[in-house]
């Protein structure tokens, strides 16, 4: 692959097979423990940044 002058390629690690399983079992843990966030919730927070007031991000 070639790149212009001055931009660099970053790539991060990809994870193996175990860390994903782990990643999903913590991430249904997360779940279980009704540390989760609405749709709307996220949306809002999300269309709200880079304007003038963004909203702050939510938090349980």
């Amino acid at each position: 692959m070639t790149t212009s002058p001055g931009i660099q390629i970053h790539s991060a690690p990809v994870p193996t097979e175990e860390e994903k399983h782990q990643m999903t079992l913590e991430a249904l843990k997360s779940i279980d423990e009704g540390r989760v966030y609405s749709h709307k919730e996220v949306s809002a927070w999300l269309r709200s940044l880079g304007t003038a007031n963004p909203l702050p991000r939510p938090h349980r």
